[in-house]
């Protein structure tokens, strides 16, 4: 309980190498969590299933809080773009990159996916919960704070996607990647992902790949799609299949 992991993007960009990971996912998922949508429908068109197990939970099924069939509930996305407060919605992303330009040197430029009064309304209340941007001479930073870390499974696709998500906003305003820190609290691994944990431990690290996003002059961060993001010299080791545990 409690640890913490560091990435310089000058290192390359953060992404396992001692196992294959799909990286189109990471970000179909990423860009679903950006547009603020809550239905799994939306997700599906990103060809990610990775929901889909958490989605099908009969206590969600039978969750009178949900809206309507394939909706997820209140999740990153929703809480991200529409926090929802007695007498105005809340964009708290698009809020951070505009402050980012306007006020590079706000200690506020904060997202927090952590809200008690929905946790009724959600499939799953929100593991990794709030990040933060900082400007400084080395270019934008961000940190993020997790409060559960399936570290086998999940914290690969954490780690990706928020890197992912620092190299957009740097994109926007003009500030070059610098560095990525994780806070994770509760880290653990299930013992139904034992054996290939033994297995990927066994293995040696590949050379980072470096991320590059083609430039459509994308000017907000709805403006990026699926085909924008390229890992240049992505090598791994093969993939090693583990069941998500719900």
């Amino acid at each position: 309980f409690g640890n913490m992991l560091k990435f310089n993007m000058n290192d390359g960009f953060p992404i396992i190498t001692t196992k294959k990971v799909n990286y189109k996912k990471i970000v179909g998922e990423l860009l679903y969590f950006v547009s603020g949508s809550r239905d799994i429908k939306d997700l599906h068109k990103h060809g990610v299933h990775i929901w889909d197990a958490n989605y099908n939970d009969p206590k969600w099924l039978n969750n009178p809080n949900r809206k309507f069939d394939g909706d997820l509930g209140a999740i990153y996305g929703v809480l991200w773009r529409n926090w929802e407060t007695s007498y105005k919605i809340v964009d708290q992303l698009q809020n951070v990159v505009e402050q980012i330009k306007t006020n590079p040197n706000s200690r506020r430029m904060v997202v927090t996916a952590w809200n008690p009064s929905v946790f009724d309304s959600q499939c799953l209340p929100c593991c990794h919960i709030l990040f933060q941007f900082q400007v400084s001479k080395n270019g934008l930073s961000l940190a993020f704070y997790q409060r559960s870390c399936d570290y086998y499974l999940g914290s690969v696709y954490n780690i990706s996607s928020y890197a992912t998500l620092l190299y957009m906003v740097a994109k926007l305003t003009g500030y070059k990647p610098y560095e990525l820190t994780y806070f994770l609290a509760d880290t653990h691994c299930y013992t139904s992902h034992l054996e290939q944990t033994k297995l990927q431990l066994t293995r040696t690290p590949y050379q980072l790949p470096k991320l590059i996003i083609k430039d459509r002059q994308q000017k907000t961060i709805d403006d990026f799609v699926l085909d924008d993001f390229l890992l240049d010299d992505y090598k791994s080791w093969p993939a090693i299949k583990a069941e998500m545990a719900v």
